[in-house]
């Protein structure tokens, strides 16, 4: 629920955007920076409960360490790769 109600936010805020108003993009911009602040609190510890809830006793710590593993993967390589997009954008804006 969460995922389709930012999509609809950043949706309407990015439909607005013209070169003369540049307010919908900067809330936008505070949308996407709220969902990822709140995102935690309702989904993070999913994909470490699940592996401990549903596997049976004898494989639960490997699959808790793959779910982890996986986890703090996909966080590297998303800070990995969205360092450099301002750059990259800005260089597309001028």
């Amino acid at each position: 629920m969460a995922d389709a109600d930012i999509q609809f936010c950043l949706a309407i805020c990015g439909s607005q955007v013209t070169e003369d108003n540049l307010v919908p993009a900067y809330i936008a911009i505070v949308f996407a920076f709220v969902f990822v602040a709140f995102y935690p609190i309702g989904f993070l510890g999913v994909n470490f409960l699940y592996s401990q809830e549903v596997i049976t006793t004898r494989y639960r710590a490997p699959a808790s360490g793959v779910s982890t593993a996986v986890h703090w993967l996909s966080a590297f390589v998303v800070a990995c790769k969205s360092h450099p997009a301002p750059q990259r954008l800005m260089s597309h804006t001028n």
